[in-house]
């Protein structure tokens, strides 16, 4: 993770390494993001429960969800 350089949130970890957070940087939050996977791929699972939260914590009161 040191070489990923400076994150402000994780948002869950990577498949099959559950040490491995998945850095966010929140000067990016701001911008678009997309979740894309198959029909009952767990994309609002993926939003509700981890999507939402982090931006809670970073400091966002609206999400467009479309």
């Amino acid at each position: 993770m040191n070489y990923l350089g400076k994150f402000d949130f994780t948002l869950g970890c990577y498949k099959e390494h559950p040490m491995w957070p998945v850095p966010v940087n929140a000067r990016f939050i701001p911008y678009h993001m997309g979740i894309f996977s198959v029909t009952g791929g767990g994309k609002s699972f993926f939003a509700r429960h981890e999507i939402i939260p982090l931006l809670r914590k970073a400091g966002y009161d609206v999400m467009i969800f479309d």
